[in-house]
């Protein structure tokens, strides 16, 4: 499988879970430190999934996604993502109504 999945996040030290749980998926994730939106757009143009904490994923960087298929976050809503712009492109938001394991985010990857 060759999916190119980006976590956006600085919260960690390492992404060993999140790594653990994709690797039988055949996916290695691509660490990105960023919070600026142009950069974000760039660097996820060519993403097929987007795991995400605190970075703004606004309508400039959903707009630039060429292949996304969804957009998972760490914690609880979805504050800092452009939802509607992703749904009106087809990119799945899953929710979780409740704080989660560290690895819930990297789950509906399966999907792929």
């Amino acid at each position: 499988m060759n999916k190119k999945i980006v976590i956006l996040d600085d919260r960690y030290t390492h992404y060993q879970e999140e790594t653990e749980v994709l690797k039988p998926l055949g996916i290695t994730p691509e660490i990105v430190k960023s919070s600026n939106p142009d950069e974000l757009a760039r660097l996820c143009a060519d993403a097929d999934g987007i795991i995400v904490n605190l970075a703004p994923i606004n309508a400039k960087v959903i707009a630039a996604l060429n292949k996304c298929k969804i957009i998972s976050r760490y914690g609880v809503g979805y504050d800092n993502v452009a939802v509607a712009d992703a749904t009106a492109k087809k990119i799945w938001s899953p929710m979780c109504p409740t704080t989660a394991p560290r690895t819930f985010p990297i789950r509906p990857f399966r999907f792929f």
